[in-house]
């Protein structure tokens, strides 16, 4: 019947403390002022492995969490730590999950130690010996919310530095490498796993916009790559310029390994790779239906001329011009209607001297079958690209209409009418992962109105007003603008369908006296372009509500603003914002928490002034009658009121009342407080309040199961 003992071996020095008929448990008290007993570490023999199969007599030993959290029920591994985990079908515990540590928080988990692959699966392992060592993370979704999905990270410290944001040295440390996972659909589940930089600092995703990897491997490199030569962070040490290597005849970009075995990204066309074929060889399968021809025309005997007309039937092939040789101003270019100008260096020159209507070039690409009978999507009459890597400015289409004499100049015009779903006349686009000139701003349309005329536009946009949407503009996305915003019915979205947490302002009072309204001018002169006005400003300085309210401060940022030869203009700057349309709310309940005070004042001084104006100046026909009734039930209004921390409440009960109590309630009607009333007659209750939050309270007198009477008090500061 032997429970507990403490145990000293024969010849041995040891002493032993055994749990003779069941587990171990190790106790200890909570935190004050109830020192509640909790379970903090539990050794059993085995048992209560609820997910797989049990294993008598293997040690198990629990860490729990504690602090008002379950204790560890459901041992896995040999040693758990955390939270108790969920089991069965929607947890993330498995059989095998035995010789090693298991922690947890709620349903996320990780396992490091060895995983039983012996296919009899005995433990220990059968003649197959095999025991894999693996590190396994769980979460209760791989799909991205606003709160994960729970990625397994490595991460390096040093000694720590609080004045440093990022690095070893700062809070977070630096990160090194991190896998994510992905649901593509309910049970498909992919992992993204990116090395490299902080995430934190260098964002991985298209056009670096994520946090998390979106690839099987994404590489967050930390050299230049958004300079010629840049290396991609992957390296391939035993791969270099002395390898034996095989011609590049790619026409695109091309993935490259430079002397040092680094990996980086060849332009197509540029030295590091041969574009192009000649005499009709098939220049890469990365474009089949491509056919380059280099041999020159003009050979001895054949002076180029057509002598005739001439069909190329294309079969599903392409035609490209390709110029192996440095542009040369008057070199390798193609003209239509007379010679190019050697002054010009455009490579496809088009003239047309005869007047007509279109236009001296026209291209069409309807896309229209014949006979017509559907559309095909994504047709062009024209895409012109402007790809020369080295020129400072790059410019896709350029547009000019200067002609004095005409009422209306355009410079470029689109237009899309045909009654498709969506209709787009001009679209500009940035492609995924393109930088301007080795900057991070990317510009999908530049406007600009600088002129010296009496009215400047940069972008002008108008929508019909004859259908249910109409919108002169969208933005998706946050808008930065710099200068004066002016213009009629300003809304603001406010639907309660977007808004979750819904509570009452319960101090706006003293929210609004730490508040420190200040007159201002604001820098005309700053290096930065910030067009402000001269006249004198009335507002909050954002870094004084920063310490009394943070949430309505925000952090915005201007990009920087180049000419054209790519030198900065304006430099870019980070600066703090204001909410102040949330204000509006603070000082709406501030005036409503208010008038509740001046309205109980005003009572207390309507009831005080009459009196004295009875008692004070009596009148010849007045005759002042005071009324008694002893045996009645009287609760009176607490004096004062309003009060700050205590407050008195004067009743009168009779004598055959059996049971009687003063409740106390909330705003909301919550019961805060039940006092029973001991004695008969006349009587006093004293209310301390010190701890009790700015309002409107409400208290009753119950006798015998029945209110007599209710009354309000007022809680201030």
């Amino acid at each position: 019947n032997e429970k507990f003992s403490l145990v000293v071996p024969a010849l041995s020095n040891n002493v032993i403390q055994q749990s003779s008929r069941g587990d171990m448990y190790f106790n200890t008290a909570g935190a004050a002022p109830f020192f509640v007993t909790q379970e903090r570490v539990h050794i059993t023999q085995g048992f209560g492995n609820q997910i797989g199969v049990q294993q008598p007599n293997a040690t198990k030993v629990n860490i729990s969490y504690g602090a008002n959290y379950a204790p560890i029920a459901n041992p896995i591994a040999m040693l758990n730590l955390g939270l108790d985990a969920p089991t069965g079908p929607t947890g993330g515990q498995r059989k095998w999950m035995d010789v090693g540590t298991f922690m947890c928080a709620s349903s996320d988990n990780m396992y490091v130690g060895l995983k039983n692959e012996d296919p009899g699966g005995a433990f220990p392992p059968g003649p197959a010996d095999r025991m894999d060592a693996v590190i396994n993370w769980g979460d209760n979704v791989a799909n991205p919310t606003p709160f994960g999905p729970d990625n397994f990270r490595f991460i390096f410290t040093q000694l720590q530095n609080p004045a440093t944001a990022t690095g070893p040295a700062s809070t977070n440390g630096l990160e090194a490498m991190r896998i994510s996972p992905f649901s593509l659909t309910a049970f498909s589940t992919v992992m993204y796993t990116g090395i490299g930089g902080d995430p934190q600092v260098n964002l991985y995703g298209p056009l670096q916009n994520s946090i998390n990897p979106t690839q099987t491997l994404e590489v967050n490199s930390s050299g230049a790559t958004t300079v010629a030569g840049g290396s991609s962070g992957l390296r391939f040490t035993n791969l270099n310029a002395s390898s034996p290597n095989t011609p590049n005849v790619a026409s695109g970009n091309v993935l490259s390994v430079n002397a040092n075995g680094d990996v980086i990204l060849v332009p197509g066309g540029s030295a590091n790779a041969l574009v192009g074929a000649h005499n009709g060889t098939t220049v890469s399968t990365l474009t089949p239906n491509f056919v380059a021809f280099g041999q020159n025309i003009a050979q001895p005997g054949n002076p180029g001329q057509l002598l005739s007309n001439r069909e190329i039937p294309q079969n599903g092939f392409n035609i490209q011009y390709i110029d192996l040789a440095a542009p040369v101003v008057g070199t390798n270019r193609t003209s239509y209607g007379q010679p190019i100008p050697l002054v010009l260096s455009t490579k496809f020159y088009v003239f047309n001297n005869i007047e007509r209507i279109g236009g001296s070039f026209e291209m069409d690409a309807t896309n229209v079958p014949f006979p017509a009978t559907t559309l095909i999507e994504n047709s062009f009459a024209a895409r012109i690209f402007s790809l020369n890597n080295p020129s400072v400015t790059g410019i896709g289409v350029t547009g000019n209409s200067n002609n004095l004499i005409s009422k209306a100049n355009i410079g470029v015009s689109g237009s899309a009418f045909n009654g498709n779903a969506e209709n787009i006349g001009v679209f500009g686009n940035v492609p995924l992962g393109s930088t301007s000139s080795g900057t991070a701003i990317n510009y999908g349309g530049f406007f600009s109105a600088i002129g010296a005329g009496t009215e400047n536009v940069g972008v002008y946009a108008e929508a019909a007003n004859g259908s249910a949407l109409n919108y002169a503009a969208i933005f998706q996305g946050d808008v930065l603008f710099n200068g004066n915003l002016s213009g009629i019915n300003n809304v603001i979205t406010s639907d309660q369908m977007f808004k979750t947490n819904i509570d009452t302002i319960s101090n706006a009072l003293g929210l609004i006296e730490q508040l420190q309204p200040k007159t201002y001018f604001l820098d005309t002169n700053n290096i930065y372009g910030m067009r402000f006005g001269s006249q004198r400003q009335y507002g909050l300085i954002a870094q004084d509500v920063m310490t009394i309210l943070p949430e309505l401060v925000n952090i915005t940022t201007k990009p920087a603003i180049y000419d054209s030869t790519n030198q900065v203009l304006n430099p870019a700057v980070t600066y703090k914002t204001l909410n102040y349309n949330a204000f509006i709310a603070i000082l709406i309940r501030g005036m409503q928490q208010q008038n509740i005070t001046i309205d109980s004042l005003r009572t207390q001084m309507n009831t005080c002034c009459a009196s004295n104006a009875r008692t004070q100046n009596p009148q010849a026909n007045q005759t002042d009658v005071t009324l008694t009734n002893a045996v009645s039930i009287v609760l009176e209004q607490n004096v004062p009121n309003p009060f700050a921390e205590q407050t008195t409440i004067n009743y009168s009960l009779t004598q055959d009342v059996v049971k009687a109590q003063i409740l106390f309630y909330d705003a909301q009607g919550k019961l805060i407080k039940a006092v029973d009333l001991e004695n008969r007659g006349v009587g006093q209750l004293n209310v301390f309040a010190n701890d009790l939050s700015t309002g409107i309270y409400t208290y009753a007198l119950v006798a015998d199961g029945k209110i007599i009477d209710t009354k309000k008090m007022v809680k201030t500061n």
